[in-house]
């Protein structure tokens, strides 16, 4: 019988630790569930990948959380969350609904489903908000701020600058 080789060993501890993480049951009000377990920070990137208006938003939100000093004046406090607002209503509007149901497919593990994926949007409001919550809740058991935070200290190590948050389409005025 020969040992095991330490790739083999670590393999094998990656594999235990992808099986650990934590799911939880989400009742529907049909009277069924559904599993859903929490996204890694891979999954998380991979899915920024496919929206961009969202991609835009979060790395936005990071770069604030990047140059945030505690300093700053409340009324450029007011125009960049406004901004971020902006942002997330677009991001919404432009990809919310599909964001949303990839997202909670890819907890239930049917991102690739697009028959998974298009029952998801089909839920009652208050099922697609439990599972949703429940998908955050294990992603980020430690908040938002926390999640995004690693992000932001990342990008901070790595030298990189924010990007602008997407503005509103400016009206002409009228002549």
């Amino acid at each position: 019988m020969s040992e095991k080789t330490a790739l083999q060993t670590s393999y094998d501890a990656l594999t235990a630790a992808v099986g650990a993480r934590r799911s939880e049951e989400v009742k529907l009000s049909s009277g069924g569930s559904i599993i859903v377990r929490g996204i890694t920070v891979m999954e998380f990137i991979n899915l920024l990948r496919r929206f961009p208006s969202a991609r835009s938003l979060i790395l936005s939100w990071v770069g604030m959380m990047v140059t945030e000093d505690g300093d700053e004046e409340e009324d450029e406090d007011r125009d960049d969350n406004a901004k971020l607002m902006t942002a997330l209503f677009t991001a919404l509007l432009d990809e919310g609904p599909e964001a949303i149901s990839v997202l909670v497919a890819k907890a239930m593990g049917g991102e690739r489903d697009e028959r998974v994926v298009a029952k998801i949007a089909e839920l009652p409001d208050d099922d697609l908000i439990l599972a949703l919550e429940a998908v955050i809740g294990l992603t980020m058991p430690n908040g938002i701020s926390d999640f995004f935070g690693r992000f932001a200290r990342i990008a901070a190590r790595l030298g990189l600058k924010p990007e602008e948050p997407a503005e509103a389409a400016e009206v002409p005025a009228a002549a």
